[in-house]
């Protein structure tokens, strides 16, 4: 959805927003901030796919918050604490 990025790590845990003209590296989640846009994307996650065995709805749950995250500028990967 043009500029916008949504991303849920499995059926239980919130949707992260990011605005990737702004925040390549998706770093700042502005969820809280787009609360419609969130709404949209929910929409999307639940009714625009298709409900398979190895890719069931509600996913596989992650412990994605201890997963490292980098940012890449001008082409150099940095870790973001």
């Amino acid at each position: 959805m043009d500029k916008w990025k949504a991303v849920r790590y499995g059926i239980d845990s919130d949707i992260e927003l990011y605005d990737l003209s702004t925040d390549e590296s998706e770093s700042q989640d502005i969820a809280a901030d787009h609360p419609a846009i969130v709404q949209q994307f929910d929409e999307i996650f639940e009714n625009e796919r298709d409900n398979t065995a190895c890719f069931p709805y509600g996913g596989v749950k992650q412990d994605y918050k201890s997963q490292d995250k980098y940012t890449n500028k001008n082409g150099n990967f940095e870790k973001i604490n």
